[in-house]
């Protein structure tokens, strides 16, 4: 949901996994540069390990995304917070999305996305540790889907953005919103 309000704000996202039934509105994760990750320092979302810091990356990263179309202007790649040391020479700005654990591990089951759900722990503590470490700031999601945008607005500053109030509203869709 946090991607996809930032993809209605102009920032580019790539060629993405299109809508399905557990995201109505689409993923907003770059299907190429998720690819060149995984084949790179693979999938390690479940066994919550943090991939390693890699020179040269900026610079493959950059050639991903520019063959997937992307141009110029603001850009976003959605991962787990595991993948944070691969964006160490870019200045990134890093936003944590943020639910209660609970609802992580209902979510996970469900989609499959967390089927070890003893990495969660770590994935906290890796978005713990990029907002106090590297400047990141959270967007708490359960307080957006209830129309309190504060904190996504915070987000916005933060990267630079403005945020408009109806678009987010137009594009969130509670009834969408599941494990709360």
């Amino acid at each position: 949901m946090t991607a996809g309000i930032f993809a209605e704000h102009g920032v580019w996202v790539g060629p993405c996994r299109p809508p399905s039934k557990e995201n109505a509105k689409g993923h907003f994760e770059s299907v190429p540069l998720k690819n060149e990750i995984i084949s790179t320092v693979g999938a390690i979302v479940q066994k919550g390990v943090l991939a390693p810091k890699l020179q040269g990356w900026k610079d493959r990263a950059l050639d991903v995304i520019r063959k997937a179309g992307y141009t110029d202007g603001p850009w976003l790649f959605k991962s787990s917070a595991m993948y944070y040391p691969l964006w160490h020479e870019f200045d990134a700005k890093f936003v944590c999305v943020r639910r209660k654990v609970e609802s992580i591990k209902q979510s996970g089951t469900k989609t499959g996305y967390f089927r070890r759900l003893e990495a969660i722990p770590a994935h906290v503590e890796a978005m713990d540790y990029v907002r106090d470490n590297l400047g990141g700031v959270d967007v708490m999601t359960d307080e957006v889907i209830a129309g309190d945008y504060s904190s996504l607005e915070r987000a916005f500053d933060y990267c630079g953005l403005s945020l408009d109030n109806q678009i987010v509203s137009d594009f969130v869709d509670p009834s969408l919103w599941h494990y709360r």
